[in-house]
């Protein structure tokens, strides 16, 4: 008797960022484009752990480019949510 199990393990992150962010995921650039970003890889199996997985984004405000960080430990089979949230003023020298 031969089985086969043809049911893929998504690994699922979906981002909320300012619609004007650059998203880096492990150092890879991504091309998507809105406030709502979603990314899902097959390529974790069930359980497997992929530890330090780098999320940068980073907008331009005020002629300045900040950048936020996030390190998360991905779960294969796991659907991950992250916030970016950027205070517009951050960056901001003040000048008296």
């Amino acid at each position: 008797v031969v089985e086969f199990d043809f049911e893929q393990s998504v690994t699922a992150l979906a981002l909320n960022v300012p619609a004007n962010a650059k998203v880096t995921l492990c150092g890879k650039t991504t091309n998507a484009s809105g406030t709502a970003r979603h990314f899902s890889t097959s390529k974790l199996e069930p359980g497997q752990v992929w530890n330090d997985y780098t999320v940068e984004v980073a907008v331009e405000a005020n002629g300045r480019t900040i950048r936020q960080e996030k390190k998360l430990q991905l779960v294969g089979g796991e659907t991950y949510k992250l916030n970016f949230e950027f205070d517009e003023t951050t960056g901001l020298l003040a000048v008296r």
